[in-house]
């Protein structure tokens, strides 16, 4: 075992995660702990900043806790990756020093994305093959140097959270491709640095890190990172990537015709591609997936899993998600006329802004009254139908997905399970809420030869999948649940352009 571990960190939207896993699939431990970011006044209200000691020094516990559930110490792994939340980033100065952090909720250079935007949209969407502008790392560049000029001027290198992490660890600055191009500055077709989205942005070529695979080596702990997380200096590190990424890696959604469901805080769908390819009408994203020759397209549910949080919050109380679930499962399919509506029903890269929403119910409340049990359903059943809507987006532009893997915090549900497959029509495999963890696992065990290469390696970590089925009767409820949530979702649409 002492040859054979390898330690993964996951700094996600909601949490940061950290797994030990040997080289056969084991999983010697797995820890987590919620994290939340503070506001930053000076950013405005949607302004949220990391603070980077205090998110190293989590992750450092979270490092020990982890060796001592598996029984060993930091000399018994063999290397480490990391994974991250993607749009998150922070920018360094020459000495190492964070000029800013912040993650991906941090809305405060909304002004000037829309700004870059209204001039560049369609050629940065060309080359990046992401918008809009206002959640990636030049628009939070450009504030700084609207608002923080000084600390504008002393930034050398513009990171993702994962890249930032693996600084940390051993002082080497490098972005493996999956989080270069979630910070909105590569380009998807030649694996470079987009010279069109340094142009329209007046960034220097000097601002950002050599470039390579996930999974290639990168450094090795330093003495320092050694200290604060108890790993063994010198350990090897390699290079990670984007956490929806390093979730198809754990759910071995690897070939072109799959598609990975990550649901999570927000839930992204990624179909493999082997080639780029671009919307002509900018809903999706185009990326990278960590495997060589392999890129992703992209549509999203946006935030359905925090609205799923929202909703057990509200309605039954902070983190009661077993009771949740026993409400809405003894509610039948189509929640007894009750819908919700808590995000677009499908992903259009190019539109953001303020929407109408919310749970609708049949009134009179003397005739009908709307319990918890049917509004949690409601709110599941929409999770599926936006699921439904964005995977049928991907398959309009690249054709039929052949398999769906699912896999992130909703995937632990057993009743989400039952409505997705329900809701998709079709079967489903499911993985576990770890996917990122052991797809970032997985890196570690490529990158010092443990594997023949990185597909190798996820076969070798690969978890059980179960598999879900769409319960006919289920099924045929929401096949006419999902024509009418559609056209509610239209009049909302409709609604809101009036009232907001």
């Amino acid at each position: 075992m002492a040859a054979d571990a390898f330690l993964a960190f996951d700094l996600g939207t909601s949490h940061l995660g950290c797994l030990i896993a040997d080289g056969r699939g084991h999983i010697l431990s797995s820890v987590a702990r919620a994290w939340s970011y503070p506001p930053d006044p000076e950013g405005g209200a949607l302004a949220r900043r990391l603070d980077p000691e205090s998110t190293f020094a989590a992750l450092g516990e979270l490092c020990q806790q982890a060796l001592a559930e598996a029984g060993l110490t930091g000399g018994a792994l063999a290397a480490v990756a990391c994974t991250a939340q993607r749009e998150g980033c922070v920018f360094l100065d020459a000495a190492g020093r964070e000029r800013y952090a912040g993650p991906n909720l941090d809305l405060r250079a909304a002004l000037e994305g829309m700004a870059c935007d209204a001039e560049h949209a369609e050629e940065l969407y060309r080359s990046t093959g992401h918008l809009p502008s206002l959640l990636f790392a030049p628009a939070r560049l450009r504030w700084l140097q609207d608002h923080r000029p000084a600390e504008a001027a002393a930034v050398a290198t513009l990171l993702g959270l994962a890249d930032w992490l693996a600084f940390k660890l051993t002082g080497e600055r490098c972005s493996d491709y999956t989080s270069a191009c979630e910070l909105g500055l590569l380009d998807v077709a030649s694996l470079a640095w987009s010279p069109a989205a340094l142009r329209c942005w007046g960034i220097e070529r000097a601002l950002l890190p050599p470039l390579g695979r996930a999974g290639e080596p990168l450094g090795t702990v330093t003495r320092e990172a050694a200290a604060a997380t108890g790993l063994a200096p010198g350990t090897p590190v390699a290079l990670g990537c984007a956490d929806t990424q390093a979730a198809l890696l754990g759910l071995g959604v690897l070939e072109p015709g799959q598609a990975g469901v990550v649901a999570g805080w927000s839930i992204p769908l990624q179909r493999v591609l082997d080639r780029p390819l671009l919307d002509g009408a900018c809903r999706t994203w185009s990326g990278v997936h960590a495997l060589a020759g392999r890129w992703v397209l992209e549509s999203n549910a946006a935030e359905a899993g925090n609205s799923y949080r929202w909703a057990v919050d509200t309605l039954v109380g902070a983190g009661r998600y077993q009771e949740a679930e026993a409400l809405a499962a003894a509610v039948p399919p189509g929640a007894e006329g009750a819908q919700a509506f808590l995000g677009p029903p499908v992903f259009t890269a190019r539109e953001t802004g303020l929407r109408l929403g919310g749970l609708l119910f049949p009134v009179p409340l003397t005739a009908s009254e709307a319990t918890p049990g049917m509004l949690l359903r409601a709110t599941l059943e929409s999770i599926g139908y936006t699921v439904r809507a964005n995977l049928e987006q991907l398959e309009a532009i690249a054709g039929p997905i052949a398999e769906v893997r699912l896999g992130g915090g909703l995937a632990r549900s057993r009743l989400f399970m039952q409505v997705l497959a329900a809701c998709l029509g079709r079967p489903l495999k499911v993985g576990g809420a770890d996917a990122s963890l052991l797809g970032a696992a997985a890196l570690a065990a490529a990158s010092v030869g443990a594997h023949r290469d990185v597909a190798a390696a996820c076969a070798a970590l690969a978890q059980p999948l179960c598999a879900a089925e769409p319960e006919p009767p289920w099924a045929a409820a929401y096949q006419d649940g999902y024509s009418r949530w559609l056209r509610a979702a239209r009049g909302l649409q409709e609604l809101g352009e009036e009232v907001l």
